[in-house]
């Protein structure tokens, strides 16, 4: 794997190359343009029709090469006639999802600006504290760091923090507007920016607002640029030299089809928004939910809009690879007419490649089961993997009404498939792996391997898949343990964390697997009663090069509960407590980082204390 500086070597000569290109394609358009505009500056002599705004000036009014990537305009299709029809009657719609057509440009709004030079958004860098799931994909957080300062966001400010050891302390704090919520950020690879996210909850479903802070100077910080979206946050990453944004704007009951502004999503600013257009949405198979999966690419610099587009009837989860977005929306099939149905649950899954000037649909699979959350995602080699809970049921109706149904089987278990967008074909799969009635509690995908976590109450098994030979996919698993993991952590050398529950309800279990010659082995563990943690993987410090784990942890002492900072060290053996401080706060909001010796912790207070 490489390193974090290769990696931002990496991905800023990627990013330079491509805007390298752009310039190149850009300014042979213009020369085109400027030879053409010369040629009928000598032939025509009528001062009309040299004017920039003639409708008969063929190369003034030209759309841009197809092959050039630089949109300077975008089309205006705002006939929604299709849209409000699904809307209106949205189980009858019928149809198969289509990729997006080629835009074309029947008139021109406003230009699309194009990021300066040499100003850098955010990328991974090797001060990267978030655990990544896609190498080159960075994730928000509530913490991010430079060589010099720790920057924490808590609640309604932006907190940053000195790196020194014992002598660390508040450099500044920035208070955020307190009407918003503010979720997570970013931070630039020139660590001059913060891009914050958060949701204003004012509305019926709120508005999304995206704001870029200088922070060259933590002293003198400044706003220097902001975004507004209608709609729900969802997730964020920084890939290909790009800000992208994952909303879902939920239709409301009382919109009004003769006003598009109360049934599209929007876009700008709170004086000035855009709806989108039709050439922006897509329609998939019989939408049965009002609501928008929304894909919002944005410069890191501007903050303006790049490029958007929406599902209809998406939103349940998302998978980012390196070229692709994978969206989910959640389905039941339909019963048959028979006397008795089955009833099963199902996941529609599209695919978005965004490396593209413009994003595109390029897929579309049903399978059965659903996804749990990214993780139970993974693409290699162009090949999907994804793990599902397939579960179902078998009803007869009582001979009086086909909406009196008699529940008389059940089921519950978990698959794995392999699937091939390109051709749209499942090429591999292994259906129905686990025990009956288990359903998927975690997942991770490590190169040629897939963990899976399964459990029926609070037993589980945790499974390993060689996925390196599609045809012949082998799997080992650890038998029934006590408890199961919410979270699986790949820690190398053969090794897998868990991170979850043990015997009992209220005792947390992390535990380490090692991979034995037929089965999973649990290898060690450390158990803590009456307490809990957070479930959010963004809430643990994942630190491999160390082998360090760290979160906030909840533990009862008889009266209430204490919450604490705890931090792990895997020697080899065993899991090690390193340290474990009470630290006040929300465990799901509480973030560690080990540099240098030291232990940074952030919750509602700071704290740092060395680490031998």
């Amino acid at each position: 794997m490489k390193s974090y500086n290769e990696l931002t070597q990496t991905i800023q000569a990627k990013l330079s190359a491509k805007r390298r290109q752009r310039r190149r394609n850009l300014t042979a358009v213009v020369s085109m343009v400027c030879c053409l505009v010369l040629v009928a500056g000598i032939i025509l002599t009528n001062p009309a029709l040299n004017s920039p705004l003639s409708p008969t000036n063929p190369a003034l009014n030209s759309p841009l090469s197809p092959t050039n990537p630089v949109r300077t305009t975008k089309p205006s299709n705002r006939d929604y006639t299709k849209l409000v029809q699904v809307l209106k009657n949205m189980d009858s719609i019928k149809g198969s999802i289509q990729s997006r057509p080629i835009l074309g440009i029947p008139e021109v709004d406003a230009p699309v600006a194009t990021p300066d030079e040499g100003i850098s958004g955010p990328t991974l860098g090797d001060t990267e504290i978030t655990d990544n799931q896609v190498e080159g994909v960075t994730e928000a957080d509530i913490i991010k760091r430079s060589n010099d300062h720790i920057f924490y966001l808590h609640k309604q400010s932006l907190q940053i923090y000195s790196i020194a050891g014992a002598d660390s302390t508040q450099v500044s704090t920035y208070d955020l507007p307190k009407a918003i919520g503010w979720k997570e950020m970013f931070l630039s690879v020139d660590n001059s920016t913060v891009t914050l996210i958060g949701v204003s909850e004012s509305g019926t479903w709120g508005n999304l607002y995206v704001i870029n802070l200088n922070v060259t100077d933590p002293l003198n910080i400044k706003e220097i640029g902001q975004m507004t979206l209608t709609g729900l946050y969802k997730s964020a990453r920084f890939t290909d030299g790009y800000l992208y944004l994952f909303t879902r704007y939920y239709i409301p009951g009382d919109c009004d089809f003769t006003k598009p502004e109360t049934f599209l999503p929007r876009y700008g600013t709170d004086e000035n928004m855009t709806e989108l257009l039709m050439d922006e949405i897509i329609i998939g198979e019989n939408p049965d939910t009002a609501v928008y999966a929304v894909i919002t690419r944005l410069d890191p610099v501007t903050l303006e809009m790049e490029d958007t587009l929406a599902l209809l009837g998406y939103g349940s989860n998302l998978y980012v690879s390196q070229d692709n977005i994978y969206m989910t929306r959640n389905f039941s099939e339909k019963p048959s007419d028979t006397e008795s149905s089955i009833y099963r649950k199902m996941t529609e899954i599209s695919r978005i490649n965004y490396t593209d000037e413009e994003m595109q649909l390029t897929g579309c699979m049903k399978l059965e089961g659903n996804v749990l959350n990214q993780y139970s995602m993974d693409e290699k080699d162009g090949i999907l993997r994804v793990v599902t809970t397939v579960e179902g049921l078998t009803a007869i109706t009582n001979g009086f009404s086909d909406h009196m149904m008699q529940v008389t089987d059940s089921y519950t278990n978990a698959s794995l498939y392999c699937v091939d967008f390109n051709n749209n074909q499942i090429i591999a799969k292994v259906e129905r792996f686990a025990p009956d009635g288990e359903r998927v509690q975690s997942v991770r995908f490590d190169g040629d391997k897939a963990y899976v976590c399964t459990s029926i109450e609070l037993t589980d098994p945790v499974f390993c898949f060689d996925l390196s030979d599609l045809s012949n996919i082998t799997w080992m698993d650890t038998g029934t343990i006590d408890g199961f993991s919410s979270s699986l952590v790949d820690m190398g050398n053969g090794f897998l964390l868990g991170l979850g529950i043990g015997s009992s309800w209220n005792t947390v279990k992390i535990e380490v697997y090692r991979e034995g010659q037929t089965a999973m082995e649990p290898y060690c563990s450390y158990e803590v009663e009456n307490a809990y943690i957070s479930t959010d993987y963004k809430a643990y410090y994942i630190d491999r090069s160390n082998q360090f784990v760290g979160l906030g942890i909840s533990i009862y002492n008889g009266h209430i509960y204490n919450s604490n900072y705890l931090l792990l060290h895997f020697d080899g053996t065993q899991l090690v407590q390193k340290v474990m401080i009470p630290l006040c706060g929300n465990v799901a909001k509480m973030r560690g980082v080990y540099i240098d010796g030291w232990l940074y912790m952030f919750g509602e207070a700071f704290k740092v204390v060395p680490i031998s």
